[in-house]
């Protein structure tokens, strides 16, 4: 899909947070078209997608010596 095919939204706001999404997500399809893992955090976990999979790798807890300062 290429820039000129989506709707923009015209305020400025609204435009920017939507394009740098859509950067996101351009790079996520190249990461998979290539067969590139991504990382991320879901439900908790940490997970690695490759090829359409998911994998758990490990649990992420909340940082108790951050939220005490």
């Amino acid at each position: 899909m290429k820039i000129d095919e989506i709707k923009i939204p015209q305020d400025p706001d609204e435009r920017e947070s939507f394009l740098a999404s859509y950067a996101v997500e351009l790079d996520h399809q190249k990461a998979r078209a290539l067969g590139f893992p991504r990382y991320y955090v879901k439900d908790g976990f940490l997970v690695e997608e490759r090829n359409g999979q998911l994998r758990k790798i490990k649990p992420i807890t909340r940082n108790l010596i951050n939220e005490t300062q």
